[in-house]
């Protein structure tokens, strides 16, 4: 967590690399993050929401729509009326479009991959994402998005946060002669998960039963033609990792 230092270096710092960043992507939203904010002595309440919110407005300036995790609502109370709020964990798009603010839905019980994985049936992502909504704060939905944690391949423990301090799982990637590894890997797969998801997303329909044999062998024909194709996948039933496809480690990881 960068520190907003009382001599404004940081706050000076990150505006030259947002406006590069900005240079480089001509699309209308830029995301921020200003996730999992923390506070301490060198960052109190008040600095952290002075430089997020100061950041937020910089973006505002250039002309952009800034997109912030739901900490910048939830947390510190930084966002603008404009900022996008993505919702990950304890908010869902019912309770932010409620003060107007137009979302983005990503909810980890059901769209970070990693996660659903190994602790979440495939029918998981058949879901409504505007669920609760009113119908005048629908146009505050602006759709869904999965998503994967990339703590797991950090290259030692202190980059990577862990309820137990266990090691990460995925650290061995790290090293440049593991590249054509980590291309096969979870981060480099097209997930079945995520085309159910992107269902869900573009036409959800409640008549449709995620747990019917029907919608499951509709999953698993659309792995079968990725794997026909030569895509990488993980296929209904099989469990994958940053290490592992199918319960077996990767051909060269020790």
């Amino acid at each position: 967590q960068i520190r907003n230092d009382p001599g404004g270096r940081s706050l000076k710092t990150l505006k030259i690399l947002l406006t590069e960043m900005m240079e480089l992507f001509p699309d209308e939203l830029f995301h921020l993050g200003c996730d999992e904010t923390s506070v301490s002595a060198a960052c109190p309440p008040a600095a952290v929401r002075a430089m997020e919110k100061a950041l937020l407005e910089f973006v505002e300036s250039k002309g952009k729509t800034p997109v912030a995790w739901e900490e910048v609502r939830r947390r510190t109370k930084a966002n603008t009326p404009k900022t996008v709020i993505q919702a990950w964990s304890k908010y869902h798009a019912y309770q932010t479009t409620a003060v107007g603010l137009p979302t983005i839905v990503c909810n980890q019980d059901s769209f970070y991959l990693d996660y659903v994985m190994t602790e979440r049936p495939p029918y998981q992502q058949w879901v409504d994402i505007s669920d609760k909504v009113v119908e005048q704060n629908m146009h505050l939905v602006l759709g869904g998005e999965v998503a994967m944690w990339s703590d797991n391949w950090c290259f030692d423990a202190p980059c990577y946060w862990s309820i137990d301090k266990r090691p990460p799982v995925g650290q061995e990637m790290f090293a440049r002669k593991n590249d054509h590894l980590f291309a096969k890997s979870i981060q480099g797969m097209i997930w079945p998960r995520a085309a159910i998801a992107a269902g869900a997303f573009w036409n959800y329909q409640p008549s449709l039963d995620p747990k019917s044999e029907e919608f499951n062998a509709t999953v698993l024909r659309q792995t079968e033609w990725l794997v026909e194709r030569g895509v990488a996948t993980c296929p209904p039933g099989c469990v994958c990792d940053q290490v592992t496809h199918c319960g077996t480690k990767l051909h060269g990881l020790t």
